[in-house]
C-alpha cells in the first residue's frame, strides 16, 4: 500500500501537506482471514462466527430477540498507534447487532439494537456460545443469516492513516475547506481508503455512505427522531 506521504505527492497536494497531516487520524485496520469456527481459540480476535462466553453469561437481547455477534476484539492484540486512544490496552470488546431487523438508528425507540460490551479481564472458564435461535420469533426466522452466525474470520491488525471526506471538513474543520474545493484531495482520500478495503477498522475517521453522522447520532441519543 502506498504511504500517505507518497499519495500527497502523487496527487499534487504538497502545498497543503501540513494541513492534511493535521487532519489525519491513525486507525487500526482489521485484516480478516476466513477460517472454521473450531479453529478459533477462546480469547482470539474474530470477525463473525460465535463468541466464547463465560459460563452462565447471558446472550444480549433487543426487544426480546437475540442480537447477532459481529466481532470480538482482544485489545491486547492491537498495535500501538501514535495518538491518544480511548481504548483500554487489555480486555475483550464484543460487538452485537440486530441483523434480522436491520434498524437504521434514526429513531430513539431503537436504542439497544446495537451494543458494544467490554470484558476487562477475559474469563478463563469460557465455552463457545451457540446462537439462541429458540429466542427468535417466527416472523424473524427467515431473516436470519446462516442460523444466526456470520462466517467466521480470524483477525490481524495493521496501523493505517485515515482522512476525512469533504462533508466532514465543511462541518468540523472549516479552516481546511480549501481542500474540499479540489478534486485532487477527493482523489487522494479515495485512493487512500481504496487500499484499505474492506473498511473494517477501529478508530480513525469514518467512511459514511450518506454524509456526516456525528450530529444525527447526538440528536438521536438525546431523544430526537431523525428519520424522514
Amino acid at each position: 500500500m502506498k504511504s500517505l506521504k507518497s499519495l500527497i505527492q502523487e496527487h499534487g497536494m504538497a502545498a497543503h501537506n501540513d494541513m492534511i497531516w493535521q487532519l489525519m487520524r491513525p486507525s487500526i485496520h482489521l485484516q480478516r482471514t476466513p477460517t472454521s469456527q473450531s479453529s478459533i481459540a477462546p480469547g482470539a480476535s474474530r470477525l463473525g462466527g460465535l463468541p466464547h462466553l463465560a459460563k452462565g453469561a447471558e446472550w444480549p437481547l433487543w426487544n426480546d430477540e437475540p442480537l447477532a455477534h459481529i466481532a470480538t476484539i482482544n485489545l491486547a492484540d492491537l498495535p500501538a498507534i501514535e495518538t491518544d486512544t480511548p481504548l483500554p490496552t487489555s480486555g475483550l470488546l464484543r460487538f452485537w447487532y440486530a441483523h434480522g431487523c436491520a434498524p437504521w438508528g434514526f429513531d430513539p425507540k431503537e436504542k439497544g439494537f446495537f451494543r458494544v460490551t467490554f470484558e476487562p479481564v477475559p474469563h478463563s472458564d469460557t465455552a463457545l456460545a451457540p446462537f439462541p435461535i429458540e429466542r427468535v420469533s417466527p416472523k424473524n426466522l427467515s431473516d436470519l443469516y446462516a442460523g444466526g452466525a456470520y462466517s467466521p474470520s480470524l483477525l490481524q491488525f495493521i496501523s493505517q492513516p485515515t482522512l476525512p471526506y469533504g462533508d466532514w471538513i465543511d462541518q468540523f474543520a472549516p479552516h481546511a475547506s480549501v481542500l474540499d474545493d479540489t478534486e485532487s484531495y477527493t482523489s487522494l482520500v479515495t485512493d487512500l481508503h481504496a487500499a484499505q478495503q474492506p473498511q473494517h477498522r477501529l478508530l480513525g475517521h469514518p467512511s459514511p455512505q450518506q454524509g456526516t453522522m456525528e450530529l444525527e447520532c447526538q440528536l438521536v441519543t438525546n431523544g430526537l427522531y431523525c428519520g424522514d
